[in-house]
């Protein structure tokens, strides 16, 4: 018997021309004329893939690469709408996927979890970047926002205390001190593709704001409004040894 293997499709980014596996991209759809952001990947009408970054989706925009690809004008209105979508679409995906690094930093032995270890990784140098915890005091906020201003660390909030805390083997984690470079540089990828809480901006930032619509979107982790809540957490140095 002869075995047949099934030949694997690509799909191909119209703005920067990289190949790959489908789940790499996001498909843009414009059926009968309505251009959205195709959410299942199987909608009918003329698809676009880009990249799963910004830099890819607002540089298409921009550059009408994308209403190129669609055969069709993107309006300002419909721009506006696909930059929602978009933004939707990341807010969605960034904690699990921030919360999968993470892990894979524990493993690894890139971080160190728990607010006084973190404290500690800053003072002494070794943190790349802080995770914050969204719900946590606002007198904690406070604290960790300058100690990391002083030290020149990034900061970024996001997930619960608890999600940060399964992610570490714990109940609950307020902060966590990432120390691995690699895990850094990956973990910027995901919250503010190079932007920091400080508002140092990146390519993506400039080319949103080039766009010619009414709508401001905000690429940075968001800052919302933190609650005043305890924190019971034990600290824990992920190197093996629990302090």
């Amino acid at each position: 018997m002869r075995l047949i293997m099934a030949k694997k499709i690509e799909r191909m980014c119209v703005v920067c021309r990289h190949k790959g596996d489908k789940r790499q991209f996001r498909r843009i759809v414009n059926f009968a004329g309505t251009i959205a952001l195709d959410r299942t990947g199987k909608a009918p009408g003329r698809g676009a893939y880009v990249c799963r970054n910004a830099e890819c989706f607002y540089g298409g925009l921009l550059s009408g690469k994308l209403a190129a690809a669609l055969k069709a004008p993107i309006s300002a209105a419909t721009a506006a709408a696909l930059r929602t979508e978009w933004q939707e679409l990341e807010n969605g995906e960034r904690p699990a996927q921030v919360l999968a690094l993470i892990g894979l930093g524990r493993r690894g032995r890139n971080l160190v979890a728990g607010s006084q270890g973190a404290e500690l990784a800053i003072k002494r140098g070794e943190a790349e970047l802080l995770i914050l915890a969204e719900d946590v005091a606002a007198n904690t906020y406070k604290d960790f926002a300058e100690l990391c201003r002083d030290r020149a660390v990034e900061l970024y909030q996001i997930c619960t205390k608890a999600e940060l805390g399964r992610a570490t083997g714990a109940d609950m984690r307020v902060a966590i001190a990432v120390t691995g470079a690699d895990l850094a540089a990956g973990l910027r990828s995901v919250l503010a593709g190079g932007q920091n809480m400080a508002g140092s901006s990146d390519s993506a930032v400039a080319l949103s704001a080039n766009l010619t619509t009414a709508t401001n979107v905000n690429h940075d982790s968001a800052v919302i409004s933190i609650a005043e809540t305890s924190e019971t957490e034990t600290p824990e140095a992920e190197n093996g040894k629990r302090s």
